[in-house]
């Protein structure tokens, strides 16, 4: 896949690049307990992931992404109970 930048930092697509600096901001939230900016930051993050894989014509989920939704989903669940990572 096109790396698209010029970005020495990282070595895939920008935009999945960004998607992990969205994320961690997303987890520092939650982290915080500040559920309504979690949840409105994750909202806009998965906006802007579902717009670059259709971009992208991806139709799959990259496994980096779906490990960032583990790592969460595993944190909400154990602050917060299983009713709420439901």
């Amino acid at each position: 896949m096109n790396k698209g930048c010029d970005c020495i930092i990282h070595d895939g697509p920008h935009w999945l690049h960004m998607d992990e600096i969205d994320w961690k901001a997303s987890m520092r939230m939650l982290e915080e307990g500040n559920l309504r900016g979690y949840a409105v930051r994750e909202d806009m993050r998965l906006r802007e992931l579902v717009y670059q894989m259709k971009a992208h014509h991806i139709v799959e989920t990259p496994e980096e992404v779906r490990e960032r939704h583990r790592q969460m989903a595993a944190y909400i669940k154990e602050r917060y109970g299983p009713e709420v990572a439901a």
